[in-house]
């Protein structure tokens, strides 16, 4: 509770990108069908590292491959 009276961003800013990251997702499934692996998008995610969101939108091409 103590970082968000520090970093009162902090919870939007995670809460934007979880939101983010659930939309991907979910267009994701839908592009890939029964070809989606959870595994992969997650490793997709995670080695995009700390990106802005507009990076993250590179996981699109991640689906449609």
């Amino acid at each position: 509770m103590e970082r968000y009276i520090r970093r009162p961003g902090q919870a939007l800013a995670y809460m934007i990108g979880r939101r983010e990251i659930m939309q991907l997702r979910a267009e994701a499934k839908a592009t890939m069908g029964s070809g989606f692996a959870i595994k992969g998008f997650h490793d997709t995610v995670l080695d995009s590292a700390p990106v802005p969101l507009s990076v993250l939108r590179r996981l699109e091409n991640w689906a449609a491959a």
